[in-house]
């Protein structure tokens, strides 16, 4: 049977108006609310558990619950407790607080706002989020925290105002400018990337960390107190942290303390150990070489004294502190720069508990108008202010 031609145009804006309102019905919470709320039932006191597959996505108990147009969307009011998990049924996220929130059963996605708090939990140490915003995605493993982002996991607060959890990887990224403050820190970066798992954090782009000045040092090497004492500057391309583990700066490093500074390609700092690695070229320069000499050191000779007042630039392509044996080392193309002076080796070591400088590899030794020392060892006795040269030596001595 053939309709009549004039009713086609009317059965096809029955069927658009038909699917409109079942797109209308299944609407996604992303959507705008409509002006008028018109609740169909509510329950005052209760919690509402969502599942996948038999496995919780969420958990969350509020004052109140209720739905309006939509059988999937649900809306909730003063929450105050909630958990969300990740797709294993594993919970990621406890204790979740906020003022309002909606949660779409259908599509798995959560909407939160209105002073958003909650604890990460699949970590050693639970971090606690503060945040004015919420999302969470169930099916792409994100949930997202916006505006005014506070970050504690004692004693680091970390503030910005983005940050991405993914679930799977249990890692948080923080793509926006990202603040961190400590008793001891502050440390700024553009991004940092956060893994849960293992407690390593990666700081990247225009990084500077500040290390405050600590008037109350303790009972510590008198000279590593006057220098906690000042507070020191570093800078860098990337900073990776690893709780109770090794923190390198990598890509421009320099770092200042009072007028001491120092410029390498990467830095790395055990803090078991107390340990140091610098890779270079490095250059070191220290504005007066007295203030790393020990308090029963007191140069007499007026050459020594001089060289001690100084100040010296050190560059190699490797720095190290042994802090067990209590030596610094340099290595490659080593070079001590003073306006008087220079000296250079292949190597170099400073043994700060014997005061002793030993220097190895085609070492050269030159005061300018004065002379000149060539020799394949030479050790310096800091405490005693003499040398001894081991090996074929070459010596020159200039008369005045």
């Amino acid at each position: 049977m053939k309709l009549p031609k004039k009713w086609g145009p009317i059965i096809s804006l029955v069927l658009f108006l038909g699917l409109v309102y079942m797109m209308y019905l299944d609407q996604d919470i992303r959507f705008p609310k409509s002006k008028k709320q018109v609740k169909k039932f509510e329950v005052i006191g209760s919690q509402i558990v969502g599942y996948d597959q038999g496995l919780r996505v969420w958990s969350i108990s509020a004052d109140s619950v209720w739905s309006e147009q939509s059988d999937h969307i649900f809306y909730m009011k003063d929450i105050n407790s909630g958990d969300l998990y990740n797709y294993d049924g594993e919970a990621v996220v406890s204790d979740l607080k906020s003022g309002y929130l909606r949660a779409n059963s259908h599509t798995k996605f959560l909407f939160s706002t209105g002073n958003v708090e909650a604890n990460f939990v699949k970590t050693d140490t639970p971090i606690h989020v503060r945040a004015k915003q919420l999302t969470y995605t169930h099916y792409n493993r994100t949930l997202n925290f916006s505006r005014e982002i506070n970050l504690r996991q004692n004693p680091y607060l970390l503030s910005t105002d983005s940050a991405v959890y993914v679930s799977s990887s249990n890692i948080l990224t923080l793509p926006n400018s990202v603040q961190v403050h400590s008793p001891q820190y502050e440390l700024s970066a553009n991004t940092a990337t956060l893994n849960l798992d293992n407690n390593e954090a990666i700081f990247t782009g225009k990084l500077d960390l500040l290390r405050k000045a600590d008037p109350d040092t303790g009972d510590i090497d008198p000279r590593e107190a006057k220098l906690r004492k000042q507070t020191l500057n570093i800078h860098s391309d990337t900073l990776v942290y690893k709780d109770k583990g090794t923190h390198c700066f990598q890509g421009n490093v320099s770092a200042k303390q009072g007028k001491n500074m120092l410029n390498a390609r990467r830095a790395c700092f055990d803090s078991k150990t107390e340990g140091l690695d610098v890779q270079g070229p490095l250059v070191l320069h220290i504005h007066r070489l007295a203030e790393f000499l020990k308090e029963d050191i007191s140069p007499d000779d007026p050459d020594v004294l001089s060289m001690s007042e100084d100040p010296v630039d050190i560059s190699a392509q490797q720095l190290r502190w042994d802090p067990e044996a209590q030596t610094l080392y340099f290595d490659g193309n080593v070079r001590f720069q003073q306006e008087t002076q220079w000296l250079r080796a292949q190597t170099a070591s400073i043994d700060d508990e014997n005061d002793l400088i030993t220097l190895i590899g085609d070492v050269q030794w030159t005061r300018p108008k004065k002379d000149l020392l060539k020799s394949e060892k030479v050790i310096i006795d800091i405490k005693e202010q003499n040398f001894e040269s081991v090996g074929p030596t070459h010596f020159e001595y200039y008369v005045d």
